[in-house]
């Protein structure tokens, strides 16, 4: 049976109406180009049809007519590559899907016609959040690379909600198996939308919106279509006057929960800066961030993870600690706790302007265990904003003479040299 093609005025108006670009968003390159002969022109595009031409061809319909068939409604422009993809899996990409997809691509061009392009993320001059860069239209790959690099941290879920159902469907086991850890939500029908969640040092929370289908092997990605900002807490930062000058106060984010398990030793740098972000501060292999309730220092070897510490802030707490160590509440848990727990061994360090007490800590079968420490540390001087402890030690009898349960810890860390603990920078700046 003969197809039912466009006609060449159709396959104009197809190409023309979406700037000769692919309308796959997971793909947008040019369709048209010079030749080697400057009389002549390349051309990659194809007007492909929605619905199939001819009876067995991907997405035929019996009930629609010739005209229906070879209508402009009915075509799509793509570049060949994609037009092959499409006809490959009908089921993926669907009568609805491709219709969406025309749509969106000629918005794109109508915009971009007005001088005002769909790229931009609108920003007023007054925005308080961090800057976001120009990521709609791009593979979700590469917007996520982009927002980390401007500064948006990626809100990664617990590792054991990978069977939220949630994100069990759709594209939600790409992105998971990944480590895309922010997904939110996952929707395995229509465009196969995908929500994702970050957030900015000022307490904004920024949700991602993605569309179509992500799958390596047909060469199909999703890619950003929508978003928004959420302020949901305070405001990052507020101004007072002091004797007639002007004070700003910050007020910073609280530490990711679960770090210690997702940061772990020998963790490559570029991971610690996409779970925290940038360092407030870098000291030759140094890094350290200024939390809400606690700051955290990584020190780099060969640039992966050689340590992790989280210290305390005075008159904080800090509820993030999870697997594999437990469920613990720095700034609670105290000596005595550990004890309790089959954790005896301590270890005394001391200097001219510090003594610490400290209990490794280990879990697991033998060979195989997980190791971290906690340490109470009494600075002299110029602890900072460094949470407060106090204890007494026996250096005959080497051990705590002070009650237990009232020797609290105030840093948690993993790694370290030789077996020994951490150590850090406990001068915490306010």
């Amino acid at each position: 049976m003969a197809r039912d093609d466009f006609p060449a005025r159709t396959k104009d108006a197809l190409a023309k109406r979406v700037n000769l670009l692919c309308s796959n968003p997971g793909c947008g390159k040019g369709t048209s180009g010079p030749h080697s002969d400057p009389a002549r022109a390349l051309n990659i595009g194809v007007a492909a049809h929605i619905t199939a031409a001819a009876p067995g061809g991907p997405r035929y319909q019996e009930a629609a007519t010739v005209q229906d068939r070879s209508s402009f409604q009915n075509g799509i422009w793509l570049c060949q590559n994609c037009a092959k993809l499409v006809d490959n899996d009908p089921d993926s990409f669907t009568v609805a899907l491709l219709h969406h997809w025309k749509d969106q691509a000629e918005a794109k061009a109508l915009a971009a016609l007005s001088g005002r392009s769909l790229d931009d993320m609108p920003q007023p001059v007054g925005a308080k959040h961090t800057p976001l860069p120009r990521i709609r239209w791009l593979p979700y790959d590469l917007a996520r690379a982009q927002l980390i690099d401007h500064g948006w941290h990626p809100v990664l879920r617990h590792w054991t909600d990978g069977n939220d159902p949630g994100i069990c469907l759709g594209n939600g086991p790409h992105y998971w198996q990944r480590g895309f850890r922010e997904i939110i939500h996952a929707c395995p029908t229509g465009t196969a939308a995908c929500t994702f969640a970050f957030s900015d040092a000022y307490g904004h929370t920024l949700e991602v919106v993605t569309e179509g289908e992500a799958d390596p092997e047909i060469g199909s990605e999703a890619i950003v279509m929508s978003w928004r900002i959420q302020d949901v807490s305070p405001p990052s930062a507020h101004s007072t006057k002091l004797h007639g000058q002007k004070t700003v106060h910050v007020v910073r984010p609280p530490t990711p929960t679960n770090l210690l398990d997702s940061i772990e030793v020998g963790t490559p740098s570029e991971k610690v800066r996409e779970r925290l972000g940038s360092p407030d501060l870098v000291q030759g292999s140094t890094w350290q961030y200024r939390f809400k309730d606690t700051q955290v220092e990584v020190v780099l070897d060969s640039e992966c993870v050689g340590s992790v510490v989280i210290a305390l802030i005075h008159n904080c707490r800090y509820h993030g600690l999870d697997a594999p160590f437990g469920d613990f509440v720095l700034g609670e848990l105290s000596v005595q706790d550990l004890f309790e727990m089959g954790h005896e061994h301590s270890i005394y360090r001391d200097s001219l302007r510090t003594r610490e007490i400290i209990v490794p800590v280990r879990v697991g079968p033998a060979g195989a265990w997980s190791e971290c420490f906690f340490g109470a540390l009494v600075v002299h001087s110029g602890a900072g904003a460094l949470a407060d402890v106090d204890f007494d030690w026996d250096q005959v009898s080497e051990r705590l003479t002070s009650p237990l349960e009232a020797t609290l810890f105030n840093w948690v860390g993993i790694g370290g040299s030789s077996s020994e603990p951490p150590c850090f920078s406990w001068f915490v700046k306010s």
